[in-house]
């Protein structure tokens, strides 16, 4: 009966043991799917930045520059919250009250 108990408790672990690697390697595709699509997503806001840049360029030339507003630390204590909230918070989500609050300000000191 010992030995029988033994035997069991074996194939029950190289059992676990199948179960884990097989999950290991579906986990393992995902995390790279995953990584892809960051790559991918990062590389589609590259080029997106490089795009906006491009464009404000080609519109300050024709307009010329953009008006400037203040010293530079217009609603600058939101502004340093909004950036504390983006580093600490993993869901940007969790920030949209703060982005709001420096939308308003901006609009406060343009319109000002």
């Amino acid at each position: 009966a010992s030995n029988q108990r033994i035997a069991m408790d074996e194939k029950r672990r190289e059992d676990l043991e199948n179960k884990l690697e097989a999950w290991r390697k579906g986990d393992d595709n995902i995390q790279k799917n995953l990584d892809e699509q960051i790559d991918g997503l990062k590389a589609r806001f590259a080029d997106a930045e490089v795009e906006i840049i491009f464009d404000v360029s080609k519109m300050e030339k024709k307009i010329g520059s953009a008006p400037e507003f203040g010293d530079g630390s217009a609603c600058l204590d939101l502004r340093a919250i909004l950036t504390d909230c983006y580093n600490k918070e993993k869901d940007i989500r969790l920030c949209d009250i703060h982005v709001q609050a420096v939308e308003a300000c901006t609009k406060r000191v343009i319109s000002s």
